[in-house]
């Protein structure tokens, strides 16, 4: 079982269930954001989605995690990023971010697949996508598989 909840200073949490502390509001600003990032590819949710990152994480692991986000926009979707600085928005590369932000809360999205080409009998099928894919294994960064 797993419940979000907001920190309190000397709270016990019932046994079993595993909380997550966020600040006021984290969730809702959180799906806001997504939703901001999966209607449109506005520069202005992207960066609030940078900001999001920076706020919700240590300060160490949310630069490395940006950093690793620019190096898939120039890698995967073709757009050079300074260090620093957030991408250009792409609709692929929104989307991509708006996953990350769910899977954090590891809440699931709901989706439709429309426009598929080259698997038309798929387009309109609906499904969602919840966590990790467990038939593709993870690399750590000393190379261990998780």
């Amino acid at each position: 079982m797993s419940a979000l909840c907001y920190e309190k200073q000397d709270k016990q949490e019932p046994s079993g269930i595993v909380t997550r502390a966020f600040q006021a509001n984290g969730p809702v600003r959180t799906v806001e954001i997504v939703e901001a990032l999966t209607a449109a590819t506005r520069p202005e949710d992207l960066a609030d989605a940078f900001a999001w990152f920076e706020d919700e994480m240590p300060s160490q692991p949310a630069q490395e995690f940006l950093q690793s986000i620019r190096n898939r926009a120039s890698g995967v979707h073709g757009c050079t990023v300074p260090q620093g600085l957030v991408p250009i928005p792409t609709r692929a590369l929104s989307n991509e971010v708006a996953y990350m932000m769910m899977r954090s809360l590891d809440l699931a999205f709901d989706i439709c697949l429309t426009g598929l080409r080259s698997a038309t009998h798929l387009n309109g099928r609906e499904g969602d996508i919840r966590g990790l894919d467990s038939a593709t294994p993870r690399v750590t960064s000393d190379g261990r598989f998780i």
